[in-house]
Protein backbone atom coordinates (compact mmCIF):
# COMPACT_ATOMS: atom_id res chain seq x y z
CA UNK A 1 0.00 0.00 0.00
CA UNK A 2 1.11 4.12 -0.58
CA UNK A 3 0.11 7.04 1.22
CA UNK A 4 0.63 10.55 -0.08
CA UNK A 5 3.11 12.78 1.80
CA UNK A 6 0.12 14.73 3.26
CA UNK A 7 -1.45 11.45 4.88
CA UNK A 8 2.39 10.51 6.15
CA UNK A 9 2.48 13.97 8.35
CA UNK A 10 -0.56 13.48 9.28
CA UNK A 11 0.50 10.20 10.82
CA UNK A 12 3.42 11.33 12.57
CA UNK A 13 1.39 14.69 13.40
CA UNK A 14 -1.21 12.49 15.20
CA UNK A 15 1.52 10.30 16.96
CA UNK A 16 3.21 13.44 18.61
CA UNK A 17 -0.34 14.66 19.91
CA UNK A 18 -0.96 11.38 21.44
CA UNK A 19 2.83 11.96 23.09
CA UNK A 20 1.74 14.87 24.19
CA UNK A 21 -1.38 13.63 26.08
CA UNK A 22 1.01 11.24 27.83
CA UNK A 23 2.54 14.23 29.16
CA UNK A 24 -0.89 15.80 30.45
CA UNK A 25 -3.05 12.81 31.22
CA UNK A 26 -4.93 12.26 34.62
CA UNK A 27 -6.73 10.36 36.86
CA UNK A 28 -10.21 10.57 36.64
CA UNK A 29 -11.27 7.92 38.50
CA UNK A 30 -8.68 6.06 42.15
CA UNK A 31 -7.55 3.27 40.70
CA UNK A 32 -7.84 4.22 36.90
CA UNK A 33 -4.86 2.66 34.99
CA UNK A 34 -3.02 5.40 32.58
CA UNK A 35 -3.33 4.03 29.03
CA UNK A 36 0.33 3.20 27.11
CA UNK A 37 0.32 6.23 24.73
CA UNK A 38 3.56 5.74 23.96
CA UNK A 39 2.91 2.39 22.39
CA UNK A 40 0.01 3.90 20.53
CA UNK A 41 2.18 6.28 18.88
CA UNK A 42 4.89 4.11 18.38
CA UNK A 43 2.13 1.82 16.64
CA UNK A 44 1.19 4.90 14.37
CA UNK A 45 4.36 5.32 13.04
CA UNK A 46 5.23 1.62 12.47
CA UNK A 47 1.90 1.77 10.22
CA UNK A 48 3.04 4.80 8.44
CA UNK A 49 6.53 3.63 8.23
CA UNK A 50 5.23 0.84 6.68
CA UNK A 51 3.20 2.05 3.30
CA UNK A 52 5.75 4.10 0.65
CA UNK A 53 5.21 7.51 -0.03
CA UNK A 54 3.91 8.22 -3.29
CA UNK A 55 4.24 11.85 -4.68
CA UNK A 56 0.44 13.39 -4.43
CA UNK A 57 1.68 16.61 -7.18
CA UNK A 58 3.15 16.58 -10.38
CA UNK A 59 6.53 17.56 -10.94
CA UNK A 60 7.45 21.27 -11.98
CA UNK A 61 7.93 21.54 -15.45
CA UNK A 62 9.59 24.85 -15.60
CA UNK A 63 10.44 26.31 -19.03
CA UNK A 64 11.06 29.99 -20.37
CA UNK A 65 7.21 30.26 -21.62
CA UNK A 66 5.26 33.36 -20.00
CA UNK A 67 2.61 33.12 -17.05
CA UNK A 68 -0.35 31.88 -19.69
CA UNK A 69 1.95 28.98 -20.85
CA UNK A 70 2.55 27.65 -17.74
CA UNK A 71 0.00 25.45 -15.12
CA UNK A 72 -1.73 27.22 -12.36
CA UNK A 73 0.55 25.91 -9.69
CA UNK A 74 3.58 26.71 -11.81
CA UNK A 75 2.56 29.96 -12.64
CA UNK A 76 1.95 31.05 -9.23
CA UNK A 77 5.43 29.72 -8.09
CA UNK A 78 7.14 31.45 -10.24
CA UNK A 79 5.32 34.93 -9.59
CA UNK A 80 5.97 34.59 -5.55
CA UNK A 81 9.41 34.03 -6.44
CA UNK A 82 9.68 37.38 -9.06
CA UNK A 83 7.74 39.31 -6.45
CA UNK A 84 10.37 38.94 -3.86
CA UNK A 85 12.07 41.91 -4.35
CA UNK A 86 15.50 40.38 -5.51
CA UNK A 87 14.38 41.10 -9.20
CA UNK A 88 13.55 44.20 -10.90
CA UNK A 89 9.82 44.32 -11.37
CA UNK A 90 9.74 44.93 -14.94
CA UNK A 91 11.12 40.73 -14.92
CA UNK A 92 7.52 39.98 -13.23
CA UNK A 93 5.76 41.96 -15.83
CA UNK A 94 7.62 40.95 -18.98
CA UNK A 95 6.61 37.15 -17.44
CA UNK A 96 2.59 38.47 -17.09
CA UNK A 97 2.59 39.79 -20.02
CA UNK A 98 5.02 38.98 -22.43
CA UNK A 99 7.49 42.17 -22.89
CA UNK A 100 10.77 41.15 -24.60
CA UNK A 101 12.99 43.96 -23.35
CA UNK A 102 13.92 44.15 -19.92
CA UNK A 103 15.49 47.28 -19.52
CA UNK A 104 18.62 47.64 -17.60
CA UNK A 105 18.49 48.10 -13.61
CA UNK A 106 20.96 51.68 -13.30
CA UNK A 107 23.97 51.17 -11.75
CA UNK A 108 24.38 52.04 -8.34
CA UNK A 109 25.79 55.44 -7.27
CA UNK A 110 29.65 56.14 -6.15
CA UNK A 111 29.22 57.11 -2.75
CA UNK A 112 32.96 57.12 -2.10
CA UNK A 113 34.76 60.29 -0.74
CA UNK A 114 37.56 60.85 -3.22
CA UNK A 115 37.52 64.68 -2.93
CA UNK A 116 41.77 66.11 -2.77
CA UNK A 117 40.33 68.91 -1.19
CA UNK A 118 39.20 67.24 2.38
CA UNK A 119 42.10 66.49 5.00
CA UNK A 120 43.35 63.10 5.13
CA UNK A 121 42.49 61.09 8.28
CA UNK A 122 43.04 58.22 10.49
CA UNK A 123 40.77 55.51 11.79
CA UNK A 124 41.47 54.59 15.27
CA UNK A 125 39.43 51.20 16.90
CA UNK A 126 39.59 51.70 20.64
CA UNK A 127 38.62 48.35 22.31
CA UNK A 128 37.43 48.37 25.63
CA UNK A 129 38.46 44.70 26.57
CA UNK A 130 42.19 44.30 27.88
Amino acid sequence: MSMTEAQMRDAYQEAQHILRLDKKWQHLMPGERKPNFRRVAKEIIRRALGHKVRQDQAPLDMHGGLMHEHNPREAALIERTLKNGMYDPSVLHSFQRGTDEIPERPDAPDFSINDPTLPDYEVFVHSHGT
